[in-house]
């Protein structure tokens, strides 16, 4: 049975200062089992791994962008940082279509045997071919229940908006991807918030008849998610919103995160 899905969706943006801005787009997003690409590629017509395809999913698109595919990538990951290697991992993320796909954000969720979320890995893009990501550790020793949200906290280290400060914290909460997707990002500067992002969808399981369906219904799925950047910053730009120099990308490719409460399922 195929584990990997589309979400069917919104995504939306509501800024708080200097000036207040607000947006908010449909989208579908994929949640891909990484292990279950070779599967996927064999048995669904239009959905390829490294090939050209309607749908496709490139392991250079992801991760380090070094060639190394989604599991290798994610299990050196783990290794380098002390932690163990995830027995399941899911990848929400855009994939190509027509050949074509921009990622500002990818989730990887990383579980044990017992299907327990162990880590979370933020993978984060801007429009200047640079990339991040931000690793938080599960501690399933303690006592949440499986409807409780997860939360976490990291410190900005990456330029992303030139209409962002750099000095600001992400604030992220969200329950794990099931029948209903909800993802949000608060962004907070000097203790103010500053930006709030919610994305999420609800589940249909990949097949042939959704991946024909994703076509017709969405074939520029991809293509919005850039123009719906730049549109959205000019719209900012003419509201009297001043840039914010990009300094230089860090030297390290890891920032950690820490949860802000209790976090097993």
């Amino acid at each position: 049975m195929i584990r990997s899905a589309l979400y069917h969706g919104d995504v939306m943006h509501q800024r708080f200062t200097p000036k207040s801005h607000r947006f908010e787009y449909s989208l579908s997003s994929w949640l891909i089992d990484i292990d279950e690409l070779g599967t996927l590629h064999r048995d669904l017509r239009g959905f390829s791994w490294n090939k050209g395809a309607l749908f496709s999913f490139h392991d250079s698109d992801y991760g380090f962008a070094d060639g190394r595919a989604p599991r290798a990538f994610i299990n050196d990951i783990m290794q380098e940082n002390h932690l163990p290697i995830p027995e399941r991992v899911e990848l929400l993320c855009q994939i190509r279509c027509l050949g074509y796909v921009f990622n500002p954000l990818v989730v990887w969720f990383c579980y044990d045997a017992n299907q327990n979320l162990n880590a979370v890995l933020y993978e984060v893009r801007n429009t200047f071919k640079q990339r991040h990501h931000y690793l938080v550790p599960i501690n399933n020793s303690d006592t949440a229940t499986h409807t409780q949200p997860y939360k976490h906290q990291a410190d900005k280290h990456f330029y992303v908006s030139p209409f962002m400060p750099m000095e600001c914290t992400y604030q992220f909460t969200f329950k794990l991807p099931q029948e209903k997707l909800a993802l949000t990002i608060n962004q907070t500067h000097q203790g103010k918030p500053i930006m709030t992002a919610v994305w999420k969808g609800q589940r249909e399981t990949l097949s042939q008849s959704v991946i024909t369906k994703q076509l017709f219904k969405h074939p520029l799925n991809t293509v919005k998610v850039i123009f719906a950047i730049h549109w959205e910053a000019l719209k900012l730009w003419g509201k009297g919103v001043k840039l914010v120099k990009r300094p230089a990308a860090p030297s390290h490719l890891i920032s950690h995160g820490q949860p802000t409460h209790s976090s097993k399922r």
